[in-house]
């Protein structure tokens, strides 16, 4: 019978005898991944209830879009926050992301409704959050009033954790144009 199989579960703890230096080492390493997998778990829940939150943040940024509601949707945004939309407008401060934001809900995007397809979230450190989504809008029009067709593209949003809560605090549109590599030259 093989050695390790004599020594049954003290061979899976201990694989080496008790005898040799090794298993202070090894017993070590054991007790870090225990301590790791330990920590993890709890940062875990933690980081758990950051992404749900940080989710809901993103998800309310459409639900006010579909409602028009540009009080509620500055009301995500952090008083300093920036905002750089599709075509390169950039907006300093909730104030400049509001006023533009009801101007266009009142003209091209009136009757529009926003639906976010994919949410990709990452916490570079514990209170900033990275949100990518890809979304598609529909039902906007030209400044004169005619149809547009459905649209596409990614929204980043930077969101930081303030006194328990999150807001976003730079957020940057693109439009995805199928089939172009890059802006006509």
């Amino acid at each position: 019978m093989p050695v390790a199989a004599s020594r049954g579960l003290k061979a899976w703890i201990w694989p080496r005898p008790p005898e040799s230096t090794a298993w202070v080492a090894e017993f070590v390493v054991l007790g870090r991944i225990f301590f790791n997998v330990a920590s993890s778990t709890a940062g875990g829940s933690r980081m758990s209830a950051d992404s749900a939150a940080v989710t809901r943040i993103v998800e309310a940024f459409a639900e006010c879009w579909n409602r028009h509601d540009m009080n509620a949707f500055a009301e995500l945004f952090a008083p300093d926050a920036e905002f750089v939309n599709v075509v390169g407008l950039w907006w300093k401060g909730r104030a400049e992301i509001k006023a533009a934001h009801e101007f266009t809900h009142q003209t091209l995007f009136k009757n529009s409704r926003l639906t976010l397809v994919e949410l990709s979230t990452r916490f570079p450190t514990p209170q900033i959050a990275i949100v990518r989504c890809r979304w598609r809008l529909v039902g906007h029009v030209t400044p004169q009033g005619i149809p547009l067709p459905e649209r596409q593209g990614v929204l980043l949003n930077v969101l930081r954790q303030q006194d328990g809560k999150w807001f976003i605090i730079d957020s940057q549109n693109t439009d995805i144009i199928e089939g172009v590599a890059s802006r006509p030259q």
